[in-house]
């Protein structure tokens, strides 16, 4: 049927055929994250007049989103969401960011890290940009960006703050970080602490670390609360497969620059 005959009820046609392809069409880009990961459309929507008579004509600006996201397409968990353009609103490209990172686009869009960590998007932020844009308000200028206090745990409420671009290196699980008198700092913050160049020292506290015949011994990944061993991997590169934590990260924390890497202490099998 054309339906530029019915101009009213084009969008909201568009829509229909765009949620059934998203549940139902593995070719389609979005498939992995919603037919993929198990959501369905409700069978009395398969006809696209039940639908419309649900859902009422799409509004302008709007695309259809599920209140709670493990739950499918239904009359009472969708609604017409207004929205919002991510190049010319930065907030919600930043939610849109975050949600890729920890695989709600799709898991084979997430960082494998965050994964292997478990850092993951509060469901009620995944679900709603506005519940999210509630929740952490504007950025203060154009040069800050969403950190999460605590590395190991997720963009949940009580756990994310806007910071600078410097201030967010420095909450980085690969940082270097180094003790002295009694403090502990990562290398940049005692840096500028002592005003000299990051690129100077960091050359030399590479060379002073540097791996060497070590790189190929094996190592354990040490739970830090209670010391216990909890894997053993005849390499270094083994073990950043298998945990998903990366090479360089776990190599730092063996070489006595970071305290943990991926929320683990790590040592060379001796």
């Amino acid at each position: 049927m054309d339906y530029s005959q019915f101009p009213s009820q084009a969008p909201t046609r568009k829509a229909w055929q765009g949620m059934m392809n998203r549940c139902y069409t593995p070719t389609n880009k979005d498939y992995p994250g919603v037919g993929g990961a198990g959501i369905t459309v409700c069978d009395e929507w398969h006809t696209y007049d039940n639908f419309l008579r649900d859902m009422g004509e799409k509004p302008a600006d709007s695309i259809l989103a599920r209140y709670v996201p493990t739950m499918g397409f239904t009359p009472s968990n969708t609604y017409w969401q207004t929205k919002v353009n991510s190049r010319t609103n930065r907030l919600y490209g930043i939610w849109k960011g975050v949600k890729r990172r920890c695989g709600m686009l799709g898991p084979s869009l997430g960082r494998a890290d965050y994964a292997a960590r478990g850092v993951q998007m509060d469901v009620d932020w995944a679900e709603s940009f506005a519940a999210f844009a509630s929740a952490v308000g504007e950025p203060p200028s154009d040069e800050h960006q969403l950190d999460r206090i605590d590395n190991d745990a997720g963009y949940v409420p009580g756990n994310v703050r806007w910071v600078t671009s410097k201030d967010n290196g420095n909450n980085r699980s690969d940082n270097v970080y180094i003790e002295m008198n009694g403090r502990r700092q990562t290398l940049q913050q005692w840096c500028d602490e002592f005003g000299v160049s990051r690129n100077l020292v960091g050359g030399r506290w590479r060379l002073l670390f540097a791996p060497s015949t070590t790189a190929r011994a094996g190592c354990q990944q040490i739970d830090p609360a209670t010391g216990a061993v909890l894997a053993e991997f005849p390499t270094v590169k083994e073990a950043s497969e298998a945990t998903g934590i990366k090479r360089g990260t776990i190599q730092k924390c063996l070489s006595g620059g970071n305290a943990t890497a991926g929320g683990f202490a790590w040592r060379y099998m001796t």
